[in-house]
């Protein structure tokens, strides 16, 4: 077990701020592959403005979700994921208060043709099959998002125009 404190004095008394949530989220998909890291925002949601969404390449694959909620981190893996169609399917669930009841959450999602880029839905609550997920397609939340190659792009392209 190690315990450790760090003390410091703030010579200019400027209390050390943590990094926005939407900066570390970014951080976090850093260590996934580009092609499969996508930033996200979700329809409605009144907290955890942007997401970090994990979305792999092929059915089988394994995700991952990031979310912050005020200075808190919320993070699960993704092992449930197939086809449905065009769109992949990813189910996973979060454990929330109360005795740690697991929360399912379902992802409808569908990459662009070039994978910059994917849109689709989120179901709070609820697990997709191959048996329900026609019959929940347009229910669930809207889902929009960019992968970290195309914010790294747009980023360099405003650089260079200097905005």
């Amino acid at each position: 077990m190690l315990v450790a404190f760090i003390d410091f004095i703030d010579v200019e008394n400027v209390k050390p701020r943590p990094a926005r949530a939407s900066e570390q989220i970014r951080m976090l998909l850093s260590h996934h592959r580009d092609e499969e890291a996508y930033l996200v925002s979700v329809e409605g949601m009144s907290f955890g403005g942007q997401w970090g969404l994990v979305v792999p390449e092929d059915a089988g694959g394994e995700g991952e979700l990031y979310m912050y909620v005020g200075h808190l981190l919320i993070s699960t893996t993704i092992h449930d994921v197939f086809a449905a169609g065009e769109d992949l399917v990813l189910n996973g669930g979060l454990i929330t208060g109360g005795g740690g009841t697991r929360m399912p959450m379902g992802f409808l999602v569908r990459r662009s043709e070039d994978g910059t880029s994917v849109s689709g839905e989120v179901f709070f609550g609820r697990e997709l099959t191959a048996e329900n997920v026609d019959d929940l397609r347009g229910s669930g939340r809207g889902l929009e998002g960019a992968s970290r190659s195309a914010i790294a792009s747009e980023a360099e392209t405003s650089a260079a125009a200097g905005l």
